[in-house]
């Protein structure tokens, strides 16, 4: 099976199995109410604390994201000239960098969904609604659905797959990252501003744009290198 088949069928599994979290179960409610305070009518990390962890790591990530664009711009002057390839790769994470988190910023634009803090159940002033749920007349979108705050994170998931070479160990760092992101993301979750599957849907629209501009990017020049290498033989 090729790397193009492992990924939509990986893909394709998890986006059911997402669709089944969201709409056939109450996951998302469940856990925002164990970090919910009813006495206070606030999440536990509605506070001090809960601003200083969603700003100062996603200015982190900021920062290393144009790390990448500006070693990217670099290699463009032509000042340093490494292996071809690796300023490929370069070029690869930086312009994920950029284009996902504006992907899922656009997305969130246009949806329903509101973020917990906002609806009557934890103190807020709108209604409950779910991915696929009928939409009530004159509802104004929520614009929470999905997390902009965890593209901050999920977009390092190009890097295990631009600079590691071994499939097996590209596939471990891959989900390490994919966890660590998400628990970076979660800090959302216990401040009321996202839901669970509001940081998981994140997740698995970035993954599924990085692993496609990927399979199209680098494994049409390793196909490429093959039939080279074949030809040459023969």
């Amino acid at each position: 099976m090729s790397r193009l088949h492992k990924s939509v069928i990986a893909h394709l599994g998890i986006f059911l199995l997402l669709i089944l979290l969201e709409q056939s179960s109450n996951t998302d409610l469940g856990i925002s109410t164990i970090f919910f305070n009813a006495d206070t009518g606030q999440f536990i990390l509605e506070n001090t604390l809960g601003y200083q962890l969603h700003d100062y790591t996603k200015l982190f990530m900021l920062v290393v994201g144009f790390g990448f664009v500006m070693l990217s711009a670099l290699f463009l002057t032509q000042r340093i000239q490494p292996d071809p390839f690796i300023i490929k790769k370069v070029h690869f994470v930086s312009f994920v960098a950029i284009i996902t988190p504006l992907i899922i910023h656009t997305i969130r634009d246009y949806s329903a969904a509101y973020c917990p803090n906002d609806l009557i159940l934890f103190n807020g002033q709108h209604l409950y609604i779910k991915l696929f749920d009928i939409i009530p007349s004159q509802f104004t979108n929520g614009r929470c659905w999905p997390s902009a705050h965890a593209s901050a994170f999920f977009w390092l998931l190009a890097i295990p797959l631009a600079f590691i070479q071994n499939d097996r160990l590209k596939v471990g760092v891959y989900i390490g990252v994919f966890i660590i992101a998400f628990v970076l993301s979660g800090v959302q979750i216990l401040r009321g501003e996202h839901f669970l599957t509001h940081i998981l849907w994140t997740g698995f629209i970035v993954s599924f744009i990085i692993s496609s501009m990927y399979l199209v990017i680098f494994q049409k020049e390793s196909i490429g290198f093959r039939l080279n290498h074949f030809s040459k033989k023969n």
